[in-house]
């Protein structure tokens, strides 16, 4: 049975009864627990009463402390407040971290019936974010992309096709061979356009594997060379943990081209990453097109990965390393090496989905912070603003935190602008 915390402050109004309808809306199949970083001594009356009006049991509910938790394991973590999240970034063994942010109806001031319509407000969106995390992650992955498709710039005239694609693939999500059989999906729908060849390389330190691919037989290991612009495209998406298009694939830096083995004539390429459940790549999603990429059919795929992750990050690793005979790939040469693959010497900067181009390096003592992260992919608190050494340690009015929680400290070896550094930075001018 799987287990979920829920974690607020208090722990007696948004988080209990967010334990209470977990309870009420998957009997028997999650054991349901929820805990406060800072917990009150009982729960709220008006959180009992508007559960009481629905008919959920709100027996047994009392604050507990968070410490009292440490060491167990839970599938889900869900935080339900801002300060909560905040005082609690992390909890070590927990495949899928969830924040939910709800207004805290215990703050509201009024008459009773006031006070009484606030919580049951936050009940009511409580409710419904259970019941749509609850859904079949199939329906949930194509209702998402419903609404996503109804958002990308330009794409009237495709959506219908996106549509049929997310119909197709909605059903392979919930029977976990979404994995081994999108490859095929995505080419069969869109090999008029010259998708001729799509796949899935699965991330092994320095080493991409190809798992699972549909089309001629291509590179079935690519290895790193170095930093960003070293090692191709799909490395790259690693590394930026970004969606990249390349317009034309011959201009991107350390391009590597298979079309010698697999015959294909490859105009342009989508690589996609898919992340795990610390949001981290930990797989990538390959596209060689013959034809020219439409920026919308860009967008779309940022969009499809980017929710495929979301929704299937539990069991990323187990769907990805699963066998599939049909794969196609081709084979290592006698010495094991991956079948030749040319370089291109063309120092063009990469084409990036978020349109910012490829910042340039910062070589001050004092770095920008979002062009520092951009490249490190760590997140921060404090806003955008200048790192400086506070203490040993690197701040950012908070601390600037990796995102498996480790703090980032003075020498630590980072990737920057596509080059491995070391962090020296200046402390602040006094």
């Amino acid at each position: 049975m799987k287990r979920v915390l829920i974690v607020c402050t208090g722990n007696s109004c948004r988080s209990q009864m967010g334990e209470a309808i977990w309870r009420h809306a998957a009997p028997g199949e999650w054991e349901t627990y929820s805990a406060g970083t800072d917990p009150q001594p009982q729960v709220h009356p008006l959180a009992l009463q508007v559960l009481e009006e629905l008919r959920i049991d709100a027996g047994g509910l009392a604050p507990q402390s968070l410490d009292s938790f440490e060491g167990q394991h839970f599938d889900v973590v869900l935080t339900v407040c801002d300060s909560a999240v905040e005082s609690c970034p992390g909890f070590p063994g927990a495949p899928e971290l969830l924040h939910w942010s709800f207004e805290d109806p215990a703050v509201v001031t009024g008459s009773d019936e006031e006070c009484l319509t606030a919580f049951r407000q936050i009940r009511d969106e409580i409710r419904t974010a259970i019941a749509e995390y609850l859904r079949p992650r199939g329906a949930r992955f194509a209702s998402w992309m419903r609404q996503m498709i109804a958002t990308i710039p330009g794409a009237e005239g495709r959506a219908a096709d996106y549509e049929a694609l997310v119909e197709a693939t909605a059903p392979h999500v919930e029977s976990l061979s979404i994995w081994s059989e999108l490859p095929s999906i995505l080419r069969e729908h869109f090999l008029e356009r010259g998708w001729e060849w799509n796949g899935i390389y699965t991330l092994d330190g320095d080493r991409l594997h190809l798992a699972h691919a549909a089309g001629p037989p291509v590179c079935s290991e690519l290895r790193r060379k170095g930093g960003v612009g070293t090692s191709g495209m799909c490395f790259d998406a690693v590394l930026m943990n970004q969606t990249l298009f390349a317009p034309d694939v011959s201009a991107w830096p350390g391009y590597v081209s298979c079309d010698g083995h697999s015959g294909l004539a490859t105009a342009s390429g989508v690589a996609a990453p898919i992340r795990g459940a610390d949001g981290e790549p930990i797989a990538v999603w390959d596209l060689d097109s013959t034809a020219e990429i439409p920026a919308e059919d860009v967008r779309f795929l940022d969009h499809f990965f980017a929710t495929l992750s979301a929704v299937l990050r539990p069991e990323l690793d187990e769907i990805l390393t699963r066998p599939t005979p049909a794969m196609a790939t081709a084979s290592h040469s006698a010495n094991g090496s991956a079948p030749n693959r040319s370089t291109s010497s063309n120092g063009a900067p990469p084409a990036q989905t978020n349109g910012t181009g490829h910042p340039e390096r910062d070589e001050r003592p004092v770095i920008r912070l979002d062009q520092f992260l951009k490249w490190c992919g760590w997140a921060a608190t404090g806003g955008q603003a200048k790192i400086a050494i506070q203490a040993g340690e690197v701040k950012v009015g908070g601390a600037v935190e990796t995102r498996r929680g480790r703090r980032l400290r003075v020498g630590d070896r980072v990737e920057f602008a596509g080059e491995e550094c070391v962090v020296e930075l200046a402390p602040p001018a006094s």
